[in-house]
């Protein structure tokens, strides 16, 4: 596993679900601030595109990590984490498919819940009485 630290750090930034759910959250709440405070409903609507991407990349971090790919696979890089060596191929096997499951039912979520504020956002906030 020698390859150069930015596809390291592209690796991370795919297969780190933690982080996508902290820049959906982050990001969806930021802009909920910023449409209460400047009046402006549509820019809480437009954090659902975001929050809903990283769901998506959340639901397909199985594929992201490698799995399909048989060199990957078939060597036990697919299961590895991006900055760190497992020697044991059935523990990291293991901890690679329980993260993959958490990583699902999060990322169904967040899909869910995106496309609902991408779509309603701006009804929803005037429904409570913002405006």
């Amino acid at each position: 596993m020698n390859y150069r630290l930015w596809q390291r750090c592209l690796r991370w930034l795919l297969i780190e679900w933690r982080f996508q759910a902290v820049v959906g959250a982050i990001t969806m709440i930021l802009s909920f601030y910023i449409a209460i405070q400047g009046h402006k409903l549509d820019y809480f609507t437009r954090s659902g595109a975001i929050v809903t991407l990283c769901g998506l990349l959340m639901t397909f971090r199985e594929y992201l990590r490698g799995t399909r790919d048989l060199y990957w696979r078939d060597r036990g890089f697919a299961d590895q984490p991006a900055f760190k060596w497992i020697a044991n191929p059935m523990e990291a096997k293991m901890k690679a498919q329980q993260a993959d499951a958490k990583a699902l039912r999060t990322g169904i979520w967040y899909m869910v819940g995106g496309t609902i504020i991408w779509a309603y956002g701006d009804l929803l906030l005037s429904a409570i009485g913002f405006r």
